[in-house]
């Protein structure tokens, strides 16, 4: 999309140029947010389960 904000197609091209220029977004400190998040999540539904 930055070849052409107004494009109406994406291209292969357009996947592979953003593959190697597009670096993740997500922070160490976000991944264990999350994975903390998904292991609390697990326990409530393993309690709520039970009951």
């Amino acid at each position: 999309m930055r070849r052409d904000i107004e494009t109406k197609s994406v291209t292969i091209e357009d996947f592979r140029d953003a593959f190697y220029r597009v670096k993740p977004s997500v922070t160490p400190d976000m991944e264990n947010w999350y994975q903390g998040f998904r292991k609390r999540s697990k326990k409530e539904r393993a309690a709520l389960a039970v009951t």
